[in-house]
């Protein structure tokens, strides 16, 4: 039978004491209104159940003298176990630190063992290869072609981008509401008689509150507002594409009316039973 020289924790002192008094955990609990997790964190050694250290201490001194121990000892014994444990916690980081350099020293070392053995090996590469270009014999140079002067071709003049220009002229007071490539550029009232233009690059996005007060022009075109107006308010958008395809429509032609023979011959009849006009005397 083997004895252990080691001397008992603080959490096997409490639960033996707890046996001894024939207590159980919930009579414990009823008798030190000390919460059961509390009463189990303290007889197992988890202190780290607790919220705070203070907890524990109080908890612990008062456990104690419900045992029947030295209240002040206990909590003296709880202090020295912490300390060994931040003690070995300690050297185990230590030990942890010290691995961790020994390991990347061996790293570099490693690294440069294969950095020399590269070095040596490309140096030696090298010497071989200047060592056979310096037996290669001269090759003669190839003639000299004369150089036969190519005419320039001139590159066509850059294509410039028309841009759009829209050009609004109002007979009567007109709002409109004008979007250059997608930006508002005007959103207001344009007098009688006054005229207003925007340029822009993409597209124009116009909005008439009256299309019988305006007329437009798209480069120098006419642009037809009115044939999609709803109730004299259209909305139009404009592009490149839209330059001289919006023309207003042509007035249909003028209807001739049918001719009524049968009034042409009465018509004729009257003119000639009218009595000649005597010459002047």
């Amino acid at each position: 039978m083997t004895f252990s020289t080691q001397p008992p924790k603080l959490n096997e002192i409490l639960k033996s004491a707890r046996e001894r008094k024939r207590a159980t955990i919930q009579s414990a609990h009823q008798d030190t209104r000390i919460s059961v997790i509390y009463l189990e964190a303290l007889e197992s050694g988890k202190y780290e159940n607790f919220p705070a250290e203070v907890y524990c201490l109080g908890f612990l001194r008062k456990y104690s003298a419900y045992l029947g121990l030295n209240s002040e000892e206990m909590v003296a014994l709880y202090k020295k176990e912490q300390d060994a444990a931040k003690e070995a916690i300690k050297e185990t980081e230590e030990k942890q630190l010290v691995h961790e350099k020994e390991e990347k020293s061996n790293d570099l070392v490693k690294v440069m063992t294969l950095v020399l053995l590269l070095f040596f090996a490309g140096g030696g590469w090298l010497f071989t290869v200047l060592r056979s270009a310096s037996k290669i014999k001269e090759v003669e140079a190839p003639p000299v072609i004369e150089n036969i002067p190519v005419p320039e071709v001139q590159s066509p003049p850059p294509v410039r981008k028309e841009a759009l220009v829209l050009t609004a002229h109002a007979t009567d007071n007109v709002w409109l509401r004008i979007l250059v490539d997608s930006k508002l550029s005007f959103e207001g009232f344009i007098t009688t008689g006054s005229s207003r233009t925007w340029e822009a690059a993409n597209d124009i996005f116009v909005r008439v509150g009256n299309t019988r007060a305006v007329t437009l022009t798209l480069n120098d075109h006419p642009v037809d507002i009115r044939s999609s107006a709803v109730k004299d308010i259209n909305e139009l958008l404009l592009t490149k594409d839209s330059v001289g395809k919006m023309a207003p429509p042509a007035p249909a032609p003028a209807q001739k009316l049918p001719v009524d023979p049968v009034a042409v011959k009465r018509s004729t009849a009257a003119v000639s039973h009218k009595s000649p006009v005597p010459p002047p005397q």
